[in-house]
Protein backbone atom coordinates (compact mmCIF):
# COMPACT_ATOMS: atom_id res chain seq x y z
CA UNK A 1 0.00 0.00 0.00
CA UNK A 2 1.47 3.46 -0.78
CA UNK A 3 1.49 6.30 1.25
CA UNK A 4 -0.06 10.26 0.23
CA UNK A 5 3.22 11.82 0.68
CA UNK A 6 3.57 14.65 2.60
CA UNK A 7 6.00 16.65 0.83
CA UNK A 8 4.81 19.22 -1.72
CA UNK A 9 5.34 18.01 -5.74
CA UNK A 10 7.17 20.75 -8.19
CA UNK A 11 3.87 20.80 -9.98
CA UNK A 12 2.06 23.25 -7.65
CA UNK A 13 -0.29 25.78 -9.35
CA UNK A 14 0.16 28.34 -6.87
CA UNK A 15 1.37 31.63 -7.09
CA UNK A 16 4.35 33.11 -5.01
CA UNK A 17 4.31 36.12 -2.47
CA UNK A 18 6.78 37.86 -4.97
CA UNK A 19 4.58 37.05 -8.09
CA UNK A 20 1.77 38.69 -5.90
CA UNK A 21 4.02 41.34 -5.24
CA UNK A 22 5.54 42.15 -7.87
CA UNK A 23 1.41 42.17 -9.90
CA UNK A 24 0.36 45.12 -7.20
CA UNK A 25 3.45 47.05 -8.05
CA UNK A 26 2.80 46.58 -11.71
CA UNK A 27 -0.88 47.96 -11.02
CA UNK A 28 0.46 50.71 -8.73
CA UNK A 29 2.89 52.03 -11.26
CA UNK A 30 -0.03 51.89 -13.79
CA UNK A 31 -2.78 54.25 -11.78
CA UNK A 32 0.10 56.62 -10.97
CA UNK A 33 1.09 57.23 -14.42
CA UNK A 34 -3.07 57.48 -15.08
CA UNK A 35 -3.07 60.03 -12.11
CA UNK A 36 -0.80 62.06 -13.30
CA UNK A 37 -1.77 61.71 -16.92
CA UNK A 38 -5.38 63.60 -15.44
CA UNK A 39 -4.08 66.24 -13.33
CA UNK A 40 -2.06 67.60 -16.48
CA UNK A 41 -4.81 67.05 -18.45
CA UNK A 42 -7.20 68.99 -15.98
CA UNK A 43 -4.46 71.85 -16.01
CA UNK A 44 -4.15 72.01 -19.84
CA UNK A 45 -7.99 72.18 -20.03
CA UNK A 46 -7.96 74.80 -17.25
CA UNK A 47 -5.66 77.13 -19.89
CA UNK A 48 -7.35 75.95 -22.69
CA UNK A 49 -10.74 77.48 -21.03
CA UNK A 50 -8.95 80.61 -20.03
CA UNK A 51 -7.58 81.41 -23.15
CA UNK A 52 -11.25 80.78 -24.78
CA UNK A 53 -12.59 83.54 -22.22
CA UNK A 54 -9.84 86.32 -23.04
CA UNK A 55 -10.48 85.52 -27.05
CA UNK A 56 -13.86 86.63 -26.01
CA UNK A 57 -13.28 89.34 -24.31
CA UNK A 58 -10.84 90.44 -27.14
CA UNK A 59 -13.92 89.81 -29.48
CA UNK A 60 -15.83 92.24 -27.26
CA UNK A 61 -13.39 94.74 -26.82
CA UNK A 62 -13.25 94.92 -31.02
CA UNK A 63 -16.96 95.23 -31.19
CA UNK A 64 -17.42 97.81 -29.18
CA UNK A 65 -14.37 99.68 -30.37
CA UNK A 66 -15.62 99.90 -34.15
CA UNK A 67 -18.78 101.20 -33.00
CA UNK A 68 -16.70 104.43 -32.98
CA UNK A 69 -13.62 103.63 -35.19
CA UNK A 70 -12.51 106.58 -34.77
CA UNK A 71 -11.76 106.39 -31.04
CA UNK A 72 -9.98 103.95 -31.37
CA UNK A 73 -7.83 103.36 -27.84
CA UNK A 74 -3.89 103.53 -29.00
CA UNK A 75 -0.56 102.75 -26.89
CA UNK A 76 -3.93 102.59 -23.88
CA UNK A 77 -4.40 99.92 -21.05
CA UNK A 78 -7.71 98.31 -19.86
CA UNK A 79 -9.17 96.22 -17.97
CA UNK A 80 -11.99 94.08 -19.82
CA UNK A 81 -15.89 94.02 -18.69
CA UNK A 82 -16.02 90.44 -18.45
CA UNK A 83 -17.34 88.02 -16.16
CA UNK A 84 -13.58 86.76 -15.87
CA UNK A 85 -11.41 90.01 -15.54
CA UNK A 86 -8.49 90.10 -18.13
CA UNK A 87 -5.94 93.42 -19.03
CA UNK A 88 -5.66 94.35 -22.23
CA UNK A 89 -3.34 96.73 -23.84
CA UNK A 90 -3.04 98.52 -27.45
CA UNK A 91 0.22 99.64 -28.73
CA UNK A 92 1.12 100.40 -32.66
CA UNK A 93 3.71 98.21 -34.64
CA UNK A 94 5.64 99.30 -37.02
CA UNK A 95 4.69 98.08 -40.47
CA UNK A 96 6.50 98.91 -43.93
CA UNK A 97 4.20 97.24 -45.87
CA UNK A 98 1.07 99.11 -44.03
CA UNK A 99 2.72 102.40 -44.41
CA UNK A 100 2.74 101.75 -48.17
CA UNK A 101 -0.59 101.04 -48.05
CA UNK A 102 -1.45 104.17 -46.12
CA UNK A 103 -2.39 102.17 -43.07
CA UNK A 104 -1.20 101.21 -39.26
CA UNK A 105 -0.72 97.80 -37.33
CA UNK A 106 -2.43 98.12 -34.31
CA UNK A 107 -1.42 95.22 -32.00
CA UNK A 108 -4.20 94.32 -29.19
CA UNK A 109 -3.29 91.70 -26.18
CA UNK A 110 -5.17 90.55 -23.47
CA UNK A 111 -3.18 89.17 -20.41
CA UNK A 112 -3.99 87.09 -17.10
CA UNK A 113 -3.74 89.48 -14.48
CA UNK A 114 -3.57 86.16 -12.03
CA UNK A 115 0.08 85.91 -11.77
CA UNK A 116 0.54 89.70 -10.59
CA UNK A 117 4.34 89.70 -12.20
CA UNK A 118 5.83 92.38 -14.56
CA UNK A 119 5.83 90.39 -17.61
CA UNK A 120 1.85 89.06 -17.67
CA UNK A 121 1.16 86.39 -19.05
CA UNK A 122 -0.18 87.28 -22.79
CA UNK A 123 -3.51 84.83 -23.66
CA UNK A 124 -4.21 86.36 -27.27
CA UNK A 125 -2.33 89.06 -29.23
CA UNK A 126 -3.80 89.93 -32.75
CA UNK A 127 -3.05 93.17 -35.05
CA UNK A 128 -5.21 94.78 -36.72
CA UNK A 129 -4.72 97.10 -39.82
CA UNK A 130 -6.43 100.71 -39.21
CA UNK A 131 -5.99 103.41 -41.87
CA UNK A 132 -3.82 106.56 -41.31
CA UNK A 133 -5.32 109.89 -40.06
CA UNK A 134 -4.80 112.34 -42.32
CA UNK A 135 -3.15 114.72 -39.53
CA UNK A 136 -0.99 111.67 -37.70
CA UNK A 137 2.48 111.31 -38.55
CA UNK A 138 3.56 108.78 -35.83
CA UNK A 139 3.84 105.72 -36.82
CA UNK A 140 6.48 104.46 -34.27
Amino acid sequence: MNKPSATFSSNCNGTTLIEVLAGLALIASVLVGLLVTRGSAAEQHSKAERRLLAIEAADRLLESWWQSPDNLPINETGDTEHKHPFQWRTSLESNPEAQRLNARVLRLEVTDPLPHTDNPIILVSLEILIPNEADDTDTE
